[in-house]
């Protein structure tokens, strides 16, 4: 995973399947009938997750505190 994450970041371009997601519906509360009662999460790769968590440890000290 070292390699790839070193390899995206040397060359700036991300593997196309990164740019996917898989949304699950995910039952919060009420009726299982009514859309209003899911909410959504997408699934991603692992490795575009890591890949965020660099960033955003490289950019946080840089951000506007809110």
């Amino acid at each position: 995973m070292f390699e790839l994450l070193t390899k995206v970041w040397d060359l700036g371009v991300q593997p196309q399947e990164w740019n996917t997601g898989i949304i699950c519906p995910i039952h919060k509360k009420g009726p299982k009938n009514k859309c209003a009662n899911y909410r959504g999460i997408a699934l991603l790769p692992i490795a575009y997750k890591v890949l965020l968590y660099i960033l955003l440890e490289r950019l946080e000290p840089y951000a506007e505190k809110v």
